[in-house]
């Protein structure tokens, strides 16, 4: 009986905190950042999931092409509009001591945000990297809305030589 009333005490002081350390704007869809907010500060740990689609499927490192285009679709309906384009990276995975590549443009476009990046970068990193052709290879591209919100995704593509 004394344990079920503590945990009570418990549970009784933490509503009441969280009531009164974190006011009102819970709505994550309003336009303010709401710094009072729980949401505000447990979007600033955890990461949003994304579906990453990378084109082409297929890389072929003799290529003359020069663009790498992906497309970035948002988890638990965030707006694609509310990604900031300057934090998007694109990196191969897992490799560590390859450098990350910056788009050379990105743009929101309805559900997706597509960023458009160097293949002469991606194709040069990868080149530095042992690897058997043709072979599978991971991308990761990560980013952060404009409220600091980190995101990231994975996708696989073809690389032939």
């Amino acid at each position: 009986m004394k344990s079920i009333l503590v945990s009570l005490v418990i549970v009784g002081f933490g509503i009441f905190f969280a009531t009164k350390t974190y006011p009102a704007c819970l709505n994550r869809y309003s336009d303010e950042i709401c710094e009072g907010n729980l949401n505000y500060y447990l979007a600033q740990y955890f990461q949003i999931d994304a579906d990453i689609i990378i084109y082409p499927k297929v890389l072929n490192l003799k290529s003359n092409r020069r663009t790498i285009i992906s497309g970035i679709r948002l988890h638990d309906g965030y707006d694609p509009h509310d990604i900031d384009g300057d934090s998007i990276e694109l990196s191969i995975q897992p490799c560590l001591s390859c450098k990350i590549i910056y788009p050379d443009c990105a743009y929101p476009s309805h559900e997706h945000y597509i960023s458009i990046f160097p293949r002469l970068s991606l194709i040069n990193y990868i080149k530095t990297i042992e690897l058997e052709y043709p072979t599978k290879l991971e991308l990761k591209i990560n980013g952060e809305l404009k409220d600091g919100t980190p995101f990231e995704g994975l996708n696989v593509i073809w690389v032939v030589k």
